[in-house]
């Protein structure tokens, strides 16, 4: 598995757990966007960076 998908699933079960989390009241909806926003920097900085450097 290359390190681009690895960081990719990370990505994307960081974000599900956000979501749960969010539901069920366990974080509050400032942590929430926090990571949203963290999620979505890098999927749109990082990743392409990522894949241009190499």
């Amino acid at each position: 598995m290359t390190p681009l998908k690895m960081l990719g699933y990370m990505l994307v079960a960081l974000l599900v757990l956000n979501i749960i989390s969010f539901s069920l009241r366990i974080i509050g909806a400032g942590v929430f966007w926090i990571v949203l926003l963290v999620g979505a920097v890098c999927a749109f900085i990082v990743v392409p960076w990522w894949k241009k450097r190499g």
